[in-house]
């Protein structure tokens, strides 16, 4: 229901039984701020219904708690969510494709020390060589 179509007077019972949206119920509680005669009527509604309500209440027969876990048993429930796990792809040597880009850096420093000590030990060489003259022996 639409509170704005509506006059408010005539939604005292609607408002007693709860059936009133959300904005509605807010719109019709600020009336009922300013209106004494729908505050007394949603008050008697309501008061009303819960006393029909106390008089049709009646207890479930003994037999139906067990034909609802019955029926629960024969309900297929649902799986639980899985979550799936992203696929790592391996190369030929069993070496994820995440790791081959840092294999990749790590073999590229190794070269590059291999490369530094060699041309250490060469310059090492020359100094050497240059000190005792071309022709002297390695001192090692």
């Amino acid at each position: 229901m639409r509170l704005s179509r509506i006059d408010p007077h005539t939604l005292a019972g609607a408002y007693a039984l709860d059936a009133l949206g959300e904005s509605d119920r807010e719109r019709f509680e600020h009336h009922l701020g300013g209106c004494e005669s729908c505050k007394a009527e949603a008050a008697s509604l309501r008061d009303a219904a819960g006393r029909l309500a106390d008089v049709t209440a009646a207890a479930p027969p003994p037999r139906l708690r067990g034909q609802v876990l019955a029926e629960a048993a024969r309900t297929r429930q649902q799986p639980p969510p899985v979550r799936v796990a992203q696929r790592v792809r391996r190369s030929w040597h069993g070496v994820g494709w995440p790791a081959a880009p840092r294999m990749a850096v790590a073999i590229a420093g190794a070269g590059i020390l291999v490369a530094l000590a060699l041309g250490a030990h060469r310059h090492d060489v020359r100094v050497r060589c240059v000190q005792h003259g071309p022709m002297s022996r390695p001192p090692w």
